[in-house]
């Protein structure tokens, strides 16, 4: 997918945010969704990648389906977690412990730690 596709189809007009990906145009692959999130950061963005004038901030904005698993990420995760998941994207994905004593948070930091101001959950 070229920048101007990934501009075009997911970010918004004024390129600050991300538009709403859904299950009918859910990422199904981990190399989009790191595009997609890489466009966003090297573009003008906003603090977060959703709006959060016009939505609420745990709004589940990106969906992804990467095989049988699910996966979302809310609309408050702030440029910085979003950066530090793109400078680990070599590293695996780990599920940790959320706020609520869930183990559905996403993490790819190399000390299994939740990386700040981004949050990645998987559908359970």
């Amino acid at each position: 997918m070229s920048i101007k596709e990934i501009e075009n189809q997911y970010l918004t007009e004024n390129g600050m945010h991300l538009k709403p990906i859904n299950k009918e145009n859910a990422i199904k692959e981990l190399k989009d969704l790191y595009d997609i999130l890489g466009c966003w950061t090297n573009k003008n963005p906003g603090p977060t990648i959703g709006d959060l004038s016009i939505m609420n901030k745990n709004k589940k904005l990106i969906l992804l389906q990467i095989g049988s698993s699910a996966y979302y990420i809310n609309a408050d995760s702030r440029i910085s977690g979003v950066k530090e998941f793109l400078l680990n994207q070599d590293k695996p994905w780990k599920l940790i412990v959320n706020n609520r004593g869930v183990r559905n948070k996403v993490t790819n930091s190399i000390d299994e730690k939740p990386i700040p101001y981004f949050y990645m959950y998987k559908k359970i």
